[in-house]
């Protein structure tokens, strides 16, 4: 890890992430959200960041939801936003990008529709945010053949453990079909090379399925809708990210780990530039 251990620096509770993203200026066109409380930013890598539950704002108007959770998942939406510069800097291009500015007590973007807000005024930041994730995970599938989308997720339950979430591998089917298991749970998978930097992962990257995904934060409706079991989506990660993880002081640390970690995956499971295309790829790479 970057400087310190994974045991250093922790402690704190949920707290907001403050400030407003810089993600709207880092590369390309921002797409039309057509919500103010939605932030959508095209890449030029067939890598898509996302994080529903770290917003802090109200839909004017909304009340706030009186079933399901609704607690914040602290700093997500920061670190999403943080992890921009250093993936730019790490792999020469930049990751699409859809985050929520919108509050989880309001509404909850990772669930389905009928079930994801009770108040008709946040229908359209819901109807935003899903536009933004479809847009840039077909473009994305259209210029690179494939990729991979990282839900950003936070839970306090346990607090120095990160889950993986892919529904015991199905939402990357297509990761495992070209490169086989160690893709996913291998040293050199995403959650491996987060092992090796000293945190503590779950399922710790044995087999698929031996232990499964701890229930619960096995994959939301963003991993299942997206997710590359189904024929016009891409290999799909729900991150789930302990507390100790998110706290202000270990924060940057976290930053810079798992950037690595993702830099060190597509090095590991790609090899052709980042270069964009109108063209669809006949061959599906992460390609970096």
């Amino acid at each position: 890890m970057a400087g310190t251990s994974a045991s250093a620096q922790r402690g704190g509770a949920d707290g907001a992430t403050g400030g407003r993203p810089h993600v709207r200026g880092t590369a390309g066109p921002s797409l039309p959200a057509h919500s103010e409380l939605v932030d959508a930013r095209a890449g030029t890598l067939p890598l898509l960041l996302s994080a529903p539950h770290g917003g802090i704002e109200q839909p004017e108007g909304v009340p706030e939801r009186t079933t399901g959770l609704r607690r914040l998942d602290g700093r997500t939406r920061l670190l999403a936003e943080q992890l921009v510069p250093r993936l730019e800097l790490l792999l020469g291009g930049s990751p699409y990008v859809v985050l929520a500015r919108f509050h989880r007590r309001y509404l909850d973007a990772n669930r389905p529709p009928e079930v994801a807000f009770e108040h008709d005024g946040a229908r359209p930041h819901y109807l935003a945010y899903h536009a933004a994730l479809r847009s840039y995970v077909q473009e994305i599938r259209a210029t690179f053949g494939g990729g991979l989308l990282l839900d950003l997720h936070g839970q306090s339950a346990a607090p120095e453990v990160i889950f993986r979430g892919t529904q015991n591998g199905v939402t990357t089917t297509e990761l495992v079909q070209q490169w086989g298991a160690e893709a996913l749970v291998g040293e050199r998978s995403l959650f491996g090379q987060l092992a090796a930097r000293g945190y503590q992962v779950f399922p710790a990257n044995t087999p698929i399925g031996q232990p499964i995904e701890q229930p619960g934060w096995s994959g939301g409706y963003t991993v299942q809708r997206y997710g590359s079991h189904r024929r016009n989506g891409i290999d799909a990660i729900q991150v789930e990210l302990g507390w100790d993880f998110r706290t202000k002081e270990y924060l940057p640390t976290l930053v810079e780990d798992l950037a690595q970690a993702i830099a060190g995956f597509y090095a590991a499971y790609g090899n052709a530039p980042p270069a964009r295309t109108s063209a669809n790829h006949p061959n599906r790479s992460y390609a970096v």
